[in-house]
């Protein structure tokens, strides 16, 4: 049979572990609204073929990009390089009448239970038109 002391030493034990599953439950919320908002960033600058600021939303290690079928580009030199010179044609900022509108939509972001890596995917209907 248990003691009192037991009994609190396990209820200690079970409010901690309670405490840490939550702490880690709403970090992870948190974590997928951060990379839900920084989504919106890229959606705001590529909009605006912002193409420099677009890819400082890019990690230093492991950058990567594919849009379409174009292929993968890999690297932030390489990411600007696609998204200067093979979307924007060689430019950066929008051209005279030139629109370019995303609606980003099915925004799926899984985030791993050690919050060290996370993974999301969306979907994009695109209204482009104007410009040169």
């Amino acid at each position: 049979m248990e003691t009192r002391d037991d009994l609190l030493k396990r209820l200690a034990t079970l409010e901690h572990k309670f405490d840490v599953l939550l702490e880690n439950r709403v970090g992870i919320l948190e974590d997928i609204e951060q990379i839900n908002r920084l989504q919106h960033m890229y959606g705001y600058y590529i909009d605006l073929c912002l193409w420099e600021p677009m890819v400082d939303l890019f990690a230093d290690q492991g950058a990567a990009i594919e849009i379409g079928r174009r292929g993968r580009y890999v690297g932030k030199d390489n990411v600007l390089k696609f998204l200067r010179d093979v979307n924007g044609g060689g430019v950066s900022g929008l051209r005279r009448q030139q629109v370019i509108n995303h609606a980003q939509s099915q925004g799926v972001v899984t985030v791993t239970a050690d919050r060290m890596r996370a993974q999301g995917r969306w979907r994009g209907i695109v209204q482009a038109g104007g410009g040169p």
